[in-house]
């Protein structure tokens, strides 16, 4: 995936990049544009570009469409005079569906993958053929970028309006960030139900977006809720929005208006090698483009779910588990490989976060236990004292454990990870409350 440096938003404002093309005649290739800067609402309905004997007007918010089972998203314009043709693409290959809709309108339509491209960096041409052989065709290169607009700027939470791409472990995140003046620990749900990972950065804190997540409630248009445990639980409030953030329009060779794949900056790569070990968010960094040229430490380790006759005892001793907990809980077990790219096995934090970053649990806390003695209770209380034993036996060792959970909620869900290093296996329990 080709990604790019993000654009950055003031409050509610959108910043947008048109040109205008000056002297020359109108269908000389080598005309040279100039650009210029302009901030509008993300409500204005439409903006307008023009090169000589062109004007163009989009509309700088994307809407979803549905498609049978399929969403797709859509970004309209229209030009002053008849147009022949319309064609979307990126450098070296097409991309996307630019359609002619009426004699001045059209729409390109993006598929969920190549919409999750663009939001992260990846720049779109669009060539525009005017019907009138006295016009040249001209070229439209757009950037998109995602939103988070406030309902109530002046609350105890402020909420940034600019989401970044930023590289976790390898993945692809949209970041948020939020500050507030309160003591207490926030908490960020969408519409759809989803928690998001909400953790502490240098000056407030950041709430991170899978792009399904975040599609989906672009999608909604839904709000999304974070609330801080504090006296009164105060909540702002945020509606997601996918946006055109900038666009040029110009006549040439779009090679020459494409930033390319760029090197790993020498700063880039010295922050990475100073994060602590373990530490794979390289969102202080750089955008995710950027830091993706550099060398990363090793990938987590990937867990493959195994459902063969190995783990047979496992999964029966699960389910008498389950049928001892009293009314409203329920237990679960999964056993997934471990494949680790190192000889040596992988630590107990990294197979956690590869299991968190699978099952899109990055809100989850870490704990671990203070004591056998903890562990042993804690396993108790699960009805799962026959299962952690039968998979001692079978694996020859006894487990790393790590507990996730969110701690400000007192009857939530829980998860016990069982880490078998040399036997490269992992138990995940999920005691799950009934609502």
């Amino acid at each position: 995936m080709i990604l790019s440096r993000t654009h950055i938003y003031h409050s509610s404002l959108l910043v947008v990049l048109f040109t205008v093309a000056c002297g020359g005649e109108m269908d000389d290739a080598s005309t040279q544009p100039f650009a210029q800067a302009l901030e509008i609402s993300p409500d204005v309905s439409e903006q307008k570009f023009a090169v000589e004997g062109l004007t163009l007007w989009l509309r700088p918010e994307l809407r979803p469409q549905k498609q049978g089972a399929q969403r797709l998203w859509t970004l309209r314009g229209r030009t002053g005079g008849n147009l022949a043709a319309v064609r979307s693409f990126i450098i070296g290959d097409g991309f996307g569906r630019a359609e002619i809709l009426g004699s001045r309108t059209f729409v390109v339509t993006l598929d969920a993958h190549e919409l999750n491209s663009l939001l992260s960096g990846l720049r779109l041409f669009v060539e525009i053929t005017p019907a009138s052989p006295r016009i040249a065709p001209a070229v439209v290169a757009l950037q998109l970028g995602a939103l988070l607009e406030p309902k109530a700027p002046d609350g105890p939470i402020t909420i940034d309006a600019q989401l970044r791409p930023v590289n976790v472990a390898g993945e692809l995140v949209y970041r948020g960030h939020m500050h507030t003046t309160l003591a207490g620990t926030p908490l960020a749900q969408t519409s759809t139900g989803q928690r998001l990972y909400v953790h502490n950065s240098a000056d407030g804190f950041s709430l991170d977006f899978s792009f399904e997540a975040l599609e989906a409630e672009a999608a909604s248009r839904g709000t999304l809720k974070v609330t801080l445990l504090a006296a009164g639980r105060p909540s702002q409030r945020a509606e997601a929005r996918l946006v055109l953030s900038s666009a040029e329009l110009f006549r040439g060779d779009p090679e020459m208006h494409d930033p390319g794949f760029p090197v790993c900056a020498p700063e880039v790569q010295a922050c990475i090698d100073a994060l602590g070990e373990g530490d794979f968010d390289y969102g202080a960094c750089a955008s995710y483009r950027n830091v993706s040229t550099c060398h990363l430490p090793s990938a987590l380790p990937q867990l493959t779910l195994i459902e063969h006759e190995e783990v047979e005892g496992i999964l029966e001793a699960a389910y008498a588990a389950r049928m001892a907990l009293p009314a409203g809980k329920k237990l679960y077990a999964n056993v997934f490989a471990v494949d680790a790219s190192t000889e040596a096995p992988p630590r107990t934090s990294q197979v956690a976060r590869a299991w968190q970053e699978a099952l899109s649990l990055r809100h989850l806390t870490i704990t671990t236990f203070a004591s056998n003695n903890e562990v042993e209770s804690f396993i108790a209380s699960w009805q799962s004292v026959a299962l952690t034993q039968a998979a001692t036996v079978l694996y020859g060792e006894a487990p790393v454990i790590m507990r996730l959970h969110v701690p400000a909620i007192a009857d939530g869900d829980e998860h016990l990870l069982l880490h078998y290093p040399q036997a490269a296996r992992l138990i995940a329990l999920d005691l799950l409350t009934e609502r």
